[in-house]
Order: C-alpha cells, then sequence, then structure tokens
C-alpha cells in the first residue's frame, strides 16, 4: 500500500517477466526500456506545478505540429504483446497515465494498443481505426471518452464512458488494458485520478485476433484545423510473462 493508503499491485520479478517502460525524462528525452518509441511531434518536459494533479505529476508533453491534418503520434518499431492461441501462450497487463492538455474542434485521439507498428494516416478517424483496444474520441461527435475495439475490419465498437469521462483538458486518467494468456476476452479499466470515477468492462467481441501482435499506441491529431493538438503522458509499461 502506497503512502497515500491507495493500494497496487506487486511488482512482478523482472527476471522472470518481461517488461517494457516508457518513462519521463527532461528537454526531448523519453526514457525507454525493453521497447523503442518513435514520437512525430515536439517532445517536451514541462516544468512541475502545485496548480493540479496534471501540473504535478512528472511527465513529458507531445506537441503537434500547427498545421492541418498533424499528428502527435507516439508508437514503438516493435511488436509488444498478443492475445495467444495456445495454453500458456500470450497475455499482458498494459498501463498508461495521459492527461490532454490542448484540443482543437476537429481531429481524433487514441490510447491504448494497435496492430501496426507504422505510422498511421495522418488524417485517421476513429471510425476507420482497426485491429485495436483502449480509448478515444472524435472530436465535433463525442463529448465523452469511448472505449475502442476493433478486429481487422470495418468500422470500431464504441462504448461511451459515460458522464464521469467528458473530453476535456486538465484531467488525469490511468488505462489499463489486460488479458490472460490464450484469452478469450480483454478488460479495460480506467480510472479518473481527479474525481475517483472508474470504467471497467470486459470485451469478448470484435477483438484483434489471438495471432494479431500490439504495439502500445498514443495518438491524436488536428483535423482540418490549422493549430496544434497536445498530450501529457507520465509512462507507459507493458508487461507479459514471457
Amino acid at each position: 500500500m502506497r503512502p497515500s493508503g491507495r493500494d497496487f499491485p506487486l511488482q512482478p520479478h523482472f527476471g522472470v517477466n518481461r517488461i517494457a517502460n516508457w518513462s519521463p525524462s527532461v528537454s526531448t528525452t523519453i526514457t525507454t526500456e525493453g521497447l523503442p518509441i518513435t514520437s512525430v511531434g515536439t517532445v517536451s518536459h514541462p516544468t512541475l506545478a502545485s496548480t493540479n494533479l496534471a501540473a504535478s505529476m512528472r511527465r513529458w508533453r507531445l506537441t503537434s505540429a500547427a498545421v492541418a491534418d498533424s499528428v502527435a503520434d507516439q508508437r514503438s518499431a516493435g511488436w509488444a504483446c498478443w492475445r495467444g492461441n495456445a495454453a500458456g501462450l500470450g497475455g499482458w497487463t498494459f498501463v498508461t497515465r495521459i492527461s490532454l492538455t490542448t484540443l482543437q474542434t476537429t481531429g481524433m485521439g487514441f490510447f491504448g494498443l494497435y496492430g501496426s507498428t507504422a505510422a498511421l494516416a495522418t488524417t485517421l478517424t476513429l471510425a476507420t481505426a482497426v485491429t485495436c483496444i483502449g480509448i478515444g474520441f472524435q472530436r465535433g461527435t463525442h463529448t465523452r471518452w469511448q472505449m475502442v475495439t476493433n478486429d481487422a475490419s470495418g468500422a470500431p465498437t464504441l462504448t461511451d464512458m459515460g458522464a464521469s469521462f467528458a473530453i476535456a483538458t486538465g484531467g488525469v486518467l490511468t488505462l489499463f488494458i489486460a488479458a490472460p494468456p490464450n484469452g478469450s476476452s480483454v478488460w479495460v479499466r480506467v480510472v479518473d485520478e481527479v474525481s475517483g470515477a472508474v470504467f471497467e468492462q470486459e470485451i469478448t467481441a470484435d477483438l484483434p485476433a489471438n495471432t494479431q501482435f500490439l504495439s502500445p499506441r498514443l495518438f491524436m491529431n488536428t483535423g482540418a484545423t490549422a493549430a496544434a493538438v497536445a498530450y501529457d503522458c507520465a509512462g507507459a509499461y507493458l508487461e507479459t510473462d514471457y
């Protein structure tokens, strides 16, 4: 239990489980362990302030260019996890903590796991996201966060996360995505660290194939607006048994 009285998961043994980690550092550096990171946009580290939780947490900021159809995109060149197609194969725990800092009236966001290590289209819309599990939104369509899941074709299944999860700057969300080895379902849990609100759901349909490998993806774009978008991230962590 932390000094705050809040429970937390027991740390695995690094010599047995495989972990990957992206952590804040200084200037334009993001510290990585076990999984490389590619950033499109400008990386910075805001000065810590006592204003609120978002301003006080150690984090990096990724800001897009201030032109239409620009992105703030972070991904890895390496695959990280999969659901597994036989006993003892696959499974993962993924955690990231984000805060939206600059929004425009157009564009979209997706944060979670994606079935691609390549750059996504700068004009991507949430309705065309495939092979993914996470949370996101489409500006002009959604006023609240959506849980997003999709196999390799068609539109994603979107689940409105409710009135406690409005799209707004300045909040802090912790996203957990977990699956057991060779599992037929995936669990998504989101905690609003400011209000304490929790969204949790087991996903059993419209999932990436059990042989599809996935990789972390933090993504926003500007859409038709010629102004920047930005998000803060306090870190990303992914753990597998092997």
